[in-house]
């Protein structure tokens, strides 16, 4: 309980932080909250690899290459265990697809 608060705090200080344009802060509030979703298991795996991927392209344009190259591997590994877990659904061939393809153009935009 305690943890999802803290979660929610951070996720609201990034976007704050956003809209008054303190950029530095935002990032890591923002990295904060990736942390604690994925410590806490509780995130959408397709919208945390392009959130991932985002904030990478953040430290990338400023010259932050290895805080860049960590969020990109972790919205890889992220996007790679989805498809693993994909391949262990059931449901239509058709349902398993559309997920899979919005899996998939996310890991071709977090690699160009």
């Amino acid at each position: 309980m305690v943890a999802r608060y803290y979660g929610s705090n951070d996720n609201f200080s990034f976007q704050v932080y956003g809209v008054l344009e303190d950029n530095l802060k935002s990032a890591v509030y923002c990295h904060n909250t990736l942390r604690r979703q994925v410590e806490s298991n509780d995130y959408d795996p397709v919208d945390w690899a392009l959130n991932s991927a985002t904030l990478s392209q953040y430290f990338m344009e400023r010259g932050g290459f290895k805080q860049a190259r960590h969020h990109l591997a972790a919205a890889s590994l992220i996007l790679d265990r989805y498809q693993e877990e994909l391949k262990t659904l059931e449901g239509t061939e058709e349902e398993i697809e559309a997920k899979y393809g919005k899996a998939r153009i996310i890991a071709m935009i977090s690699v160009s």
